[in-house]
């Protein structure tokens, strides 16, 4: 079915690696003599995907749905997760790693839109060369998804102290390699910060007029110059999971 609908060779065919015998040796032994081709260009067989160094799987009932996960954390968050680890390599999947790679997946998201609030639309400029090439070499290893990884946040760290710094010189183009080495390991999706809200006014009690009117009454009290009130006000919201961020437009709020 597969040659029919695919032709013959697959670009890539997968697998996890407990395929690689018999599996996959039969399916080539009986491909390649039927059709007398090469079955595949290139073979990707993933490590397993264990919990408390037992594989996941569902006759052991140690697993945990998509529906579960994504509850409380973003998709991007968990293919962040994903690519912490080579996909040949097993993956010990925890909640503790998973949370750690949906901060460091904001930290992503906090950096663009510091750049823009900064300096303005900056995708129109040509990317770093010297970047892109760095990262292209990471991904033509063999996937390394790891070091590609790395490559990003090396140039996240960067773009942050040259804007602590106050230096523009080439903080665009290096922005746009950013953006482009992200996107190709599909790290950017609308609505990240917007989808965090979501999630937090859905898992707590919390009404977005009750943040709004907690808000309005912090403002109050800072207009009035008392600032105890204001910090309760702020820590209050804290203890919620959501922080308050002063802008010259105004007071906008964020999940933790």
């Amino acid at each position: 079915m597969s040659t029919k609908y695919l032709g013959q060779p697959f670009d890539i065919h997968g697998g996890g690696r407990d395929l690689i015998f018999p599996h996959h040796e039969n399916e080539i032994a009986q491909s390649e003599a039927a059709a007398g081709r090469p079955l595949a260009r290139y073979w990707l067989h993933n490590g397993f995907l264990n919990i408390n160094q037992e594989k996941m799987s569902k006759s052991l009932g140690n697993f945990f749905t998509i529906r579960e996960i994504l509850a409380d954390f973003d998709a991007v968050a968990l293919r962040h997760y994903f690519l912490f680890s080579h996909y040949r390599s097993p993956m010990d999947f925890s909640l503790d790693g998973l949370t750690e790679a949906a901060r460091a997946t904001d930290r992503i998201y906090e950096t663009f839109e510091r750049i823009d609030r900064s300096m303005g639309e900056s995708a129109a400029a040509a990317p770093d060369r010297a970047l892109l090439e760095s990262f292209r070499q990471e991904m033509d290893d063999d996937f390394n998804t790891p070091r590609a990884l790395a490559l990003i946040f090396d140039e996240v760290r960067a773009l942050n102290r040259l804007l602590d710094e106050k230096k523009s010189k080439g903080i665009r183009e290096r922005c746009a390699a950013l953006r482009v080495m992200c996107d190709t390991l599909g790290l950017l999706q609308p609505g990240y910060f917007e989808r965090k809200k979501v999630r937090l006014l859905t898992n707590s009690k919390i009404a977005p007029q009750e943040i709004d009117d907690l808000i309005a009454r912090r403002e109050q009290a800072r207009q009035s110059k008392n600032w105890p009130e204001a910090d309760r006000l702020r820590d209050e919201l804290s203890g919620r999971g959501i922080l308050l961020e002063d802008t010259a437009k105004g007071t906008v709020w964020k999940v933790k």
